[in-house]
């Protein structure tokens, strides 16, 4: 049987046959002699797995030896502490996912909060306790995911779920609360200030708030029109059709120009302007709309650009403390910002004037946009600016205005696919109700290829030949199967002006149509077809 001896000098191991203990050898590594004797021959011993074998002896054994300590005068080497499975394994899979979605959640939220908590967002009307408990269960939901998942660092991941925590609930107190009025509460901070009006308007002894507003507003022309609109056959008091806006203290220039704002913004005709009457010895008017179906928030939410305002909805009566600074005429400073393309608040500057109630303001600040830039100003594609010339498009109806936003649009959102799909919706509805569209916006579409440009420009055509055939043309040989189906169904006079374009535009594949016109009753319609024929042949 072989041995397994190991050098005393070099603790190198080699295999011997038995007969050789007692023996001297030598190493064959560092060629030492040495005897084979006990201390020199390695035993070997058996292997064993978990669950293979079982000793009684082992159960009686401990996982370290236990022994006595004896007291020495050097240093003594212990045993480390058993190290925790959990602490060497490395983080799975699953933990990662926790903490990057704890911290998405976190900043998710936040970006949400930041964004929805401004006028008319998701977190109107939400008040601090509810905004405290929903942070508050975001802030938990997050901290459990990531102390979870923060394997082999939970004393740090605790703290940084703390300081997260902390973070979300300032940000809460930090944010403004938006609320839309109630009956009786100023819209801007709830506080109770002192309503429009003189020291008559305190309230008599039994009279209610409602009594007080329509003495104060001098109820009676509403009244009248309620009563007007009223129609008992179908239950209706004409209350829904009726909306009064009283406004304190205001000039009498400043009067005409809030009412056709008002105007503007509830899409009505100048033929049919609210009736203004005044309160308070000339200081204040009661603006009453009658026979407009809209929702009484729609009149609050274009209020509310004036100044703070207070709602009665069970009478339809909004109250308004006006700004006076949105009549002030901007500073010298600010009027060269407004001008100068090469200053950088010049886009800015105009941006918020398209949003002023003074049209004449907002169609100065939409013809800045609308005049080419002088070179080295950068022609940069806005959102915010796309977006507002946009509104305007759909808001306002004032010819000049609409035709400017079209120029402007041809400058700044040019080969812009989204707002050119969008402009064409809004023209084709237009088109389809007769409403007035300017060359500006038909250009835009035609530069840009717009589907809708065919149709919108053959309805307007059909309407319009002489105005409209210019542009007609310009669409090409797409629209020549168009221009061949009037000649057969349209009047003679839009047979001419098609008769027309087709000799620009028209290729061989009208020549057999066109024949049949060389010999019609109407001169005028025989001779255009004949001229067309020739320009058409005479192209390759």
């Amino acid at each position: 049987m072989d041995l397994q001896i190991q050098c005393p000098a070099c603790s190198r191991r080699f295999h011997v046959h038995e007969d050789l203990t007692g023996k001297t050898v030598e190493c064959g590594a560092c060629d030492q002699r040495f005897k084979v004797s006990p201390e020199t021959v390695i035993e070997n011993k058996d292997k064993f797995y978990p669950g293979e074998y079982h000793d009684a002896l082992l159960d009686r054994l401990g996982k370290k030896p236990h022994r006595k300590v004896q007291k020495v005068s050097f240093a003594q080497a212990e045993y480390s502490p058993d190290t925790e499975a959990e602490a060497v394994l490395p983080a799975t899979a699953g933990q990662k996912i926790a903490v990057m979605v704890g911290i998405v959640f976190f900043l998710l939220y936040t970006l949400v909060f930041v964004l929805g908590s401004g006028k008319g967002s998701v977190f109107q009307d939400v008040d601090m306790t509810k905004r405290l408990i929903l942070a508050g269960f975001v802030a938990f939901c997050s901290s459990v995911l990531i102390i979870f998942g923060a394997k082999g660092w939970r004393a740090r991941s605790f703290l940084f779920s703390l300081f997260l925590t902390a973070c979300l609930i300032a940000l809460v107190f930090v944010m403004p609360i938006h609320k839309i009025p109630s009956t009786g509460e100023w819209a801007d901070d709830g506080s109770q200030n002192e309503l429009p009006g003189n020291g008559e308007d305190l309230p008599e002894q039994g009279e209610g708030e409602v009594s007080v507003v329509k003495r104060r507003v001098d109820y009676r022309p509403m009244q009248r029109e309620i009563e007007k609109h009223a129609n008992e056959e179908e239950g209706e008091d004409g209350l829904a059709m009726v909306t009064g806006i009283y406004i304190g203290d205001i000039k009498e220039n400043d009067v005409q120009v809030v009412q056709e704002y008002l105007q503007r913004k509830l899409s009505l005709p100048s033929n049919e302007a609210p009736a203004a009457y005044q309160r308070n010895g000339g200081k204040d008017r009661f603006i009453v709309f009658s026979g407009l179906v809209q929702r009484f928030e729609s009149f609050v939410k274009h209020c509310e650009v004036l100044g703070k305002v207070k709602t009665h909805p069970e009478i339809r009566v909004i109250e308004v403390e006006l700004d006076k600074s949105i009549f002030a005429e901007p500073s010298r400073e600010v009027q060269r910002q407004m001008t100068d393309p090469t200053k950088p608040s010049y886009f800015l500057v105009n941006l918020d004037q398209l949003n002023h109630v003074n049209l004449r303001r907002v169609k100065l600040a939409v013809g800045r946009f609308a005049s080419p830039p002088p070179e080295g100003v950068e022609i940069r594609k806005m959102p915010r600016m796309i977006e507002e010339l946009i509104r305007l498009l759909r808001e306002e109806s004032d010819v000049e205005l609409v035709g400017d936003v079209g120029h402007a649009l041809q400058i700044w959102a040019k080969d812009d696919k989204e707002t050119v799909t969008t402009v064409g919706r809004i023209v084709v509805s237009w088109s389809k109700i007769g409403r007035f569209i300017p060359t500006s916006l038909v250009e835009f579409l035609l530069e840009n290829g717009s589907e809708d440009s065919a149709l919108v420009i053959d309805s307007l055509w059909g309407k319009s030949p002489e105005r409209w055939s210019e542009y007609y043309a310009k669409l090409g040989p797409v629209i020549e199967s168009r221009l061949t189906n009037h000649l057969e169904t349209s009047p003679d006079e839009l047979k001419k002006a098609a008769l027309g374009i087709l000799r620009k535009i028209g290729t061989r594949k009208s020549l057999p149509i066109l024949g049949k016109y060389t010999d019609h009753q109407d001169d005028e319609i025989k001779i255009l077809a004949t001229r067309a024929i020739s320009a058409i042949e005479s192209r390759k």
